[in-house]
């Protein structure tokens, strides 16, 4: 069995498709698994093929740029003509060309917004193609962008291969588009949802990291209808991140100015309603103003303004977020909508107590692993005081018992270990592709 994972975009450590398809590609350079290539290494291996191309480009843009010479000789001759007909024409074409102009730069914005997203929606080819027969040698091609599965299947009618798609989206990927968005943009809502209907209903299979991270798409009764009459095609492996040994020393309280017997809660994520940052940023203000030894440290940017509070910590995008899970006391994930978030795992694996609001993915910790949640602590979305005593609750604890507080911590570690390790995750990720019927 041959699989070809589709990883035609950036592989950073953060997030989403990005940050869950880095974690697979560090692991299996260290762990090579001879059934498993990306498409990055399969574009590598080609490179010959690649370097033809560019000579072939070279040649059509010497071609070109013969013709625009021409073109522009051509427009010289008409300026210099004595014919009124001809200046009459040019002044008027100029005319129009600074009105079409002016029009543009001032919706060029607006224009844009529009066609990034009704490229990702139209299904546009992708620019570069390689061999169908080549893609054809798979016996499975996974892809981890909706749009990319729907681009594919626009660029290669003829492909063979089964397909696996995976959506890392806390919610519709159209929602997840246009959340923040200006409400006229929401008028491309229902045509772009048909769309990603198409591409779930297209595909072989789908894959999630668990099935209660399927409840934000049962919401949708669009996509619940496609779900449910596919649920035959549905297969679960749960997410899974490297291993580094937790921090200690990388960052420092003071560093931060920050009091050393202050207690820290942490959130990384985007400012925005899906990610919980408006509840938090209502519970976490309360919490500052009645508690002065708690300090409150963010990571990431979003649509939603942070509060004012000489406690609220607010660091923008950073790449280095385990520095600060050292420091840090407590990590929420207040999701409105969950899938599965890779910064619980990252929480976990800093053996860090972490607070997860009862939605969606965060549910597989209570219905698969409750022996296992000492460290893992819930709240009721619905209810901000749910959210807001949970945190006093916790502050509470560490100052009462510690060592108790030290123990969940260990065992978040050791939960980590067992439970979410790269290793596993191959181990169940071919087992259950070839079990596929």
């Amino acid at each position: 069995m041959k699989i070809l994972i589709w990883d035609d975009f950036p592989k950073t450590n953060t997030g989403g498709p990005s940050g869950y398809i880095y974690n697979v590609y560090e692991h299996l350079k260290k762990h090579p698994n001879n059934q498993i290539t990306f498409l990055s290494q399969l574009k590598d291996s080609l490179e010959k093929i690649n370097n033809n191309q560019s000579e072939n480009n070279y040649v059509n843009k010497q071609l070109h740029n013969n013709d625009t010479t021409q073109i522009q000789n051509l427009y010289k001759y008409l300026d210099n003509s004595n014919n009124k007909i001809i200046k009459l024409s040019l002044t008027v074409y100029h005319f129009l060309k600074r009105i079409i102009k002016n029009v543009f730069l001032r919706y060029k914005s607006r224009l844009s917004k529009i066609k990034n997203f009704t490229d990702r929606q139209f299904n546009e080819p992708f620019p570069e193609k390689i061999d169908v027969e080549i893609l054809n040698t798979y016996d499975y091609i996974h892809f981890h962008l909706v749009s990319q599965f729907s681009r594919f299947v626009a660029t290669y009618p003829k492909y063979k291969s089964k397909t696996i798609l995976t959506s890392h989206c806390p919610c519709s990927n159209v929602d997840e588009q246009l959340n923040g968005e200006k409400k006229w943009m929401k008028l491309f809502r229902s045509f772009a949802l048909k769309n990603e209907c198409k591409a779930y209903q297209k595909c072989d299979y789908l894959m999630f990291p668990c099935e209660e991270a399927l409840e934000p798409y049962l919401k949708v009764n669009k996509i619940r209808k496609v779900l449910i009459s596919r649920k035959n095609n549905i297969f679960f492996v749960p997410t899974a991140i490297l291993d580094i040994q937790p921090y200690y020393d990388h960052c420092k309280k003071s560093d931060l100015g920050i009091s050393p017997d202050s207690f820290i809660i942490t959130f990384f994520g985007r400012h925005n309603k899906i990610k919980g940052y408006e509840l938090f940023k209502t519970a976490g203000y309360r919490l500052l103003n009645n508690y002065p030894n708690c300090t409150i440290i963010c990571a990431g940017k979003g649509d939603i303004d942070p509060p004012v509070h000489e406690r609220w910590i607010e660091l923008g995008f950073v790449n280095n977020v385990n520095d600060y899970l050292s420091i840090s006391d407590l990590h929420v994930i207040p999701n409105t909508e969950t899938y599965f978030d890779i910064a619980t795992l990252e929480a976990l694996r800093a053996g860090k107590n972490v607070l997860l609001s009862k939605t969606g993915g965060n549910n597989y910790f209570i219905n698969k692993h409750k022996d296992d949640l000492s460290g893992i602590h819930f709240f009721d979305v619905s209810k901000i005081d749910s959210l807001y005593s949970s945190l006093v609750n916790a502050m509470t604890e560490k100052q009462t018992n510690i060592d108790k507080y030290k123990q969940q911590e260990n065992n978040n570690r050791f939960f980590f270990l067992k439970h979410f390790n790269m290793s596993k995750y191959i181990n169940t990720y071919i087992e259950q592709i070839n079990s596929l019927k």
